[in-house]
């Protein structure tokens, strides 16, 4: 034997070190392969160190770890909503007339009616949610009819946006206000719907023809105020992530506000935005901007990274 060799002493693993987070006391679905449910889980600077029992979960726990009981109930991975108009119908709840598809068509009547008479100066009333289904017994497929909204107010225009967004409805004065006439030509893909009888406007734009009405404006304030009612919905509904789609637009003003979030540590979402490229305009323009954004956007938190292309409209709101 040779004394002169190290003597190696027995292996000892060093004890847990104390974790941020520890929820414990429930059904914790891990996600993995095999589907793994357990116990508890321990999350240290940002990452998950410990899943497992009760029991064991409590060498995670020091003098500043937050623990959290489960009582029974279900911890998931964050979920993801990969495609999401983000702030969504937070703006138009707060800003606008928020219509909702599910109901009766009166309804829609009355919310529209309730907005203008608490908004007497509205130079151009916006508003979305309505649905086609809503219609569809009287109008059919060509959607709701102008003179609806007529009894309304034939004096404010007034442009609602359908709940999927690939179609507008529009009282006459609208269509006034915005020159558009049955001669119109939308662009390629739009549809300005008519009377199959007369010829006459009907009421509704479709997909491409929509682009005809200038979008409803917001401030950076209302932007910000509404991201913040949206992404305490989200959280509360246990999203962590989402991609959310715009044009380029929108998705300037939604980039200024996240990034605004993100240096006060106010974003609670993780963020892969993606730019609309429109097939009627010169596409290698809007690559250039979209790699503006994507070299101006790209933090663990809030990136730029994708492009949606549109290739056809949609099942229910009759344009695919």
């Amino acid at each position: 034997m040779n004394d002169s060799l190290p003597v190696i002493p027995p292996f000892a693993p060093a004890l847990p070190s104390p974790a941020d987070l520890v929820l414990t006391g429930g059904a914790v679905h891990t996600m993995d392969g095999e589907g793994t449910v357990c116990e508890a889980i321990a999350i240290m600077g940002g990452s998950i160190v410990f899943t497992g029992s009760a029991a064991d979960a409590r060498a995670y726990i020091g003098g500043q770890t937050r623990v959290i009981s489960l009582n029974g109930g279900m911890a998931l991975p964050g979920l993801t909503d990969c495609h999401v108009h983000a702030p969504g119908m937070a703006l138009t709840r707060l800003y606008a007339v928020q219509l909702d598809y599910t109901l009766a068509a009166e309804a829609n009547i009355e919310a529209l009616r309730r907005f203008i008479d608490s908004h007497p100066n509205a130079d151009v009333v916006y508003g979305e949610g309505w649905g086609i289904n809503q219609y569809a017994a009287e109008e059919g497929r060509l959607g709701p009819r102008k003179e609806r909204l007529d009894e309304v107010s034939r004096d404010i225009p007034i442009v609602l946006t359908s709940y999927d967004w690939h179609a507008m409805w529009l009282n006459t004065s609208a269509f006034e206000r915005f020159g558009i006439t049955a001669d119109t030509v939308p662009s390629a893909g739009g549809v300005i719907e008519k009377d199959p009888a007369t010829g006459a406007l009907w009421g509704t734009l479709r997909e491409g023809a929509m682009a005809l009405i200038p979008a409803k404006q917001y401030t950076h304030g209302q932007y910000r105020e509404a991201f913040l009612a949206f992404q305490a919905e989200m959280n509360a509904l246990g999203y962590t992530a989402i991609m959310a789609m715009g044009n380029i637009g929108t998705l300037k003003c939604l980039l200024a506000v996240m990034a605004e979030l993100e240096k006060e540590n106010k974003l609670t979402l993780r963020a892969n935005c993606s730019m609309t490229v429109e097939p009627d305009r010169p596409i290698e323009a809007q690559l250039a901007n979209l790699v503006e954004l994507q070299c101006g956007y790209d933090s663990p938190f809030l990136a730029v990274r994708t492009a949606k292309f549109f290739a056809d409209g949609v099942v229910e709101g009759a344009t695919a």
